[in-house]
């Protein structure tokens, strides 16, 4: 079993705290000076260190060898801090959500105004503060607005426009934000060197993107793997990094663009990794890779990445894909998506290899020449070629076989799937299995109107 990384790895000075620069430039001229503000807010998302904060303000403050800014790590309040296991007369921790009534507020604020010996400062950390009750919040604000002598109070939370206005107004607020990727995957590259664990880039990164900024997570992730010979299997990346399949569809698409089949092809392996219920099927691969071609196809459409709403990696992966594509060629590749799940679904094709015909496909449309201009004898002005003419309606079911073969290439492979049950009065009935029945059934107005007549699935 892997050890408890999210403890051993504790940051215990303001230096080693990852991915929050705003929170070190406020903190450590206060920590330097050993002047810090006497009611703190630490507001920010879970795992991004607002108690780890807490901690390392009441180690500076109360280290015997050199308090401030750089304690030294090895004096008896520094090791019970690392231990976690400090004085009481310290330092106090309490949760609200367990132990934040309004009797064991008034107990809190019975112990902050007791005395506190020379040299020290009592720092107390009342966490996930926007769960105490009214009652219990007012119980603390009295002593908020004035605060006792050489204690500090650190209020940690995830949601602070719940706490009362009347006590927010009183804190020094310092934001805490989603750990960047970049930090997380730092961190985890360290940890993979320090206890000799086979971590390749690639999960490295599927832990960073599962994670979603929160650091504490990333660690557990890492943790919870099982041994350290669970980081030479490929599935790892999905069996314990879980939402990095988003990010692998991210690269595939890429992968493609750049024209790089193998690339792609490892790619889709790995998206197809997993063990039992963990592994794709493959309706889940081109459900995947469909959203990715959609997120493509608005950057493509002039959306600003920021506004995707997916993980930094994902968002750059398709930036990049986006540059190397046109807008036509985008939306060439969403219906070879299409038209290959119509063809593909029932066809008795392993999932790896019907998904790289997908990607055979979508490359394929990286090679497509523009049309030629039609060429012209000299002299003589240029005939624009004619326009395909409209599809006859069919009245028959030789005329709707006819009839589907000039529609879309996808649409009439879809229709094509599906059995004629009747055909009448301009109404056509069919009916088809679940999966046909699923992917026609978006498309039913489009082919309406194509075919000049209206459609039916039966039930």
């Amino acid at each position: 079993m892997l050890p408890n990384f999210a403890q051993l790895s504790r940051p215990r000075r303001l230096s080693d705290l990852a991915g929050q620069p705003v929170a070190q430039a406020m903190l450590g001229p206060q920590l330097e000076a050993r002047q810090v503000g006497p009611v703190l807010l630490m507001a920010g998302p879970r795992g991004t260190g607002k108690t780890t904060s807490a901690r390392i303000v009441s180690t500076a403050l109360n280290c015997e060898v050199s308090p401030g800014l750089e304690p030294c790590g090895g004096c008896r309040s520094c090791q019970a801090m690392a231990r976690l296991a400090p004085s009481t007369e310290t330092y106090l921790e309490l949760d609200a959500g367990t132990s934040g009534t309004i009797d064991q507020i008034r107990q809190l604020v019975a112990e902050a105004s007791m005395p506190v010996a020379p040299g020290q400062t009592r720092v107390i950390v009342l966490d996930e503060c926007h769960l105490l009750s009214q009652a219990a919040a007012s119980a603390l604000l009295k002593t908020l607005e004035e605060p006792p002598p050489r204690v500090v109070f650190v209020l940690a939370t995830t949601d602070p426009h719940k706490l009362l206005p009347t006590i927010r107004s009183r804190c020094l607020e310092i934001p805490f934000t989603e750990v960047p990727a970049a930090a997380v995957e730092a961190r985890l590259a360290e940890l993979a060197a320090e206890h000799s664990l086979e971590l390749s880039g690639e999960q490295v990164q599927a832990i960073a993107v599962a994670a979603g900024g929160d650091l504490r997570r990333a660690m557990k992730l890492l943790q919870t793997s099982g041994t350290p010979d669970a980081f030479q299997s490929g599935t790892f990346l999905l069996d314990t990094a879980g939402g990095s399949r988003e990010l692998l569809a991210a690269r595939l698409v890429l992968a493609v663009a750049e024209g790089d089949l193998p690339k792609a092809a490892a790619e889709g392996r790995l998206l197809f990794g997993g063990q039992g219920s963990r592994r794709l099927s493959l309706q889940q691969a081109f459900s995947l890779l469909g959203e990715q071609l959609y997120r493509l196809n608005l950057l493509l459409a002039g959306v600003p990445a920021a506004e995707l709403q997916v993980s930094a990696p994902e968002a750059q992966a398709l930036a990049e894909a986006s540059q190397l594509l046109t807008p036509g060629r985008g939306l060439a590749w969403a219906e070879a998506l299409t038209s290959s799940w119509s063809a593909l679904a029932d066809a008795p094709l392993a999932d790896e290899p019907a998904l790289g015909l997908v990607l055979l496909r979508m490359l394929r449309a990286n090679d497509q020449p523009a049309a030629p201009a039609p060429s012209a004898s000299p002299g003589l002005p240029t005939t624009p070629p004619a326009p395909a003419g409209p599809i006859a309606t069919p009245t028959d079911a030789a005329g709707w076989a006819q009839a589907i073969t000039g529609l879309e290439p996808g649409l009439a492979a879809l229709l094509g799937k599906a059995q004629l049950v009747s055909l009448a009065n301009g109404l056509a009935v069919l009916r088809a299995s679940s999966i046909t029945r699923q992917r026609l059934q978006p498309r039913l107005m489009e082919a309406a109107t194509a075919l000049g007549l209206a459609i039916e699935l039966a039930a």
